[in-house]
C-alpha cells in the first residue's frame, strides 16, 4: 500500500541498508529532541503545543546545522538538492486540466441542450466515462474515494427515467 502511494505521487521510497541504522538514528534523534522540548515546556492548551512544535521545526530547519547534511541547515540542503534534481519536486498539475475539461463540457452541454436533442445525448454518452474519470481523479487528489462521485450522479440520472 505504502509503495503504491509513493509511486502514485512520484515519491522515491528509500530504504536503509540492512545493519546500517544511521538513517533511522537521525529520525530518532529529531524525535527525541522534539520530545525534550515538549517535556520541558509548560503547555496550557493544544494551540500552545502546536505553536511550540511549529516554532521548533522552523528553528530546526532554518537555524541548526546538521552533521549528516555536511553541517548545512536542512533548508540549505533542500535547496541544494532541488538545484541538483528539480524533477523530484514537480507538483501534479491537474487543476488546470480539470477546469478546462469541466468548462468545455459545461459550455458544449449548454449549447447542445438548446439546439439538438440527439446531438446533446450523443455528447453526454461520449463524455460520461471521461467525466467520471476526471471526477474520480479529482476526488483521489483530495484523498477521497471515487465512489463519492456517484452521490452526485444518482439524483440527476434518476430524474431522467
Amino acid at each position: 500500500m505504502f509503495d503504491r502511494l509513493c509511486k502514485q505521487f512520484d515519491i522515491e521510497h528509500r530504504l536503509i541498508p540492512p545493519r546500517h541504522p544511521q538513517t533511522n538514528g537521525m529520525v530518532e534523534r529529531f524525535n527525541g529532541r522534539t520530545s525534550d522540548i515538549v517535556n520541558q515546556t509548560q503547555l496550557g492548551s493544544a494551540a500552545e503545543l502546536e505553536s511550540t512544535l511549529r516554532n521548533y521545526v522552523k528553528i530546526y530547519n532554518h537555524n541548526i546545522p546538521q552533521r549528516p547534511l555536511k553541517n548545512q541547515m536542512p533548508i540549505q540542503a533542500l535547496k541544494q538538492w532541488h538545484a541538483g534534481r528539480p524533477e523530484l519536486f514537480n507538483k501534479r498539475l491537474y487543476n488546470q486540466r480539470v477546469l478546462t475539461f469541466s468548462l468545455f463540457t459545461f459550455l458544449v452541454v449548454a449549447v447542445l441542450e438548446n439546439l439538438n436533442a440527439p446531438a446533446y445525448w450523443a455528447f453526454v454518452i461520449v463524455t460520461t466515462i471521461p467525466s467520471l474519470s476526471v471526477g474520480c481523479r479529482r476526488l483521489h487528489d483530495t484523498d477521497r474515494s471515487g465512489w463519492w462521485h456517484c452521490f452526485g450522479s444518482f439524483p440527476s440520472s434518476a430524474g431522467s427515467f
